[in-house]
């Protein structure tokens, strides 16, 4: 345990909840197909998940029209890796492929991740 706190300054259950958070999204992954809603689908769960983690909050939501108010300003967490060739607007909006994979594949390398800024 102080190896996790002292290195990886890391709470215990963070990082316990951070490797689940990691174990189901590959899991999820590799039963998916690459199509636009299974994708969207994906994407969805990483980000509200990551969200629902870093905050400590079951109920927590992401808010793209309120984003920096309401996440950055107001809890001090941000998304990290954003691929830039995926625009950031709600994943039922995204409607090629292309980017919304690498958006998706940037979350599930962790790339893309929230970040306590």
């Amino acid at each position: 345990l102080d190896f996790i706190t002292d290195v990886l300054k890391r709470n215990p259950s963070d990082l316990a909840g951070l490797f689940e958070l990691w174990a189901v999204s590959r899991e999820r992954g590799r039963t998916g197909s690459d199509t636009l809603i299974s994708m969207q689908k994906d994407c969805t769960f990483m980000i509200t998940s990551g969200l629902q983690a870093i905050l400590r909050r079951l109920n927590a939501k992401m808010n793209y029209d309120n984003y920096i108010p309401a996440l950055v300003e107001k809890h001090n967490v941000g998304l990290v890796g954003w691929p830039a060739d995926a625009d950031f607007k709600r994943m039922s909006m995204q409607s090629s492929i292309v980017p919304l994979r690498n958006l998706r594949d940037a979350l599930r390398s962790g790339e893309c991740r929230w970040k306590v800024l």
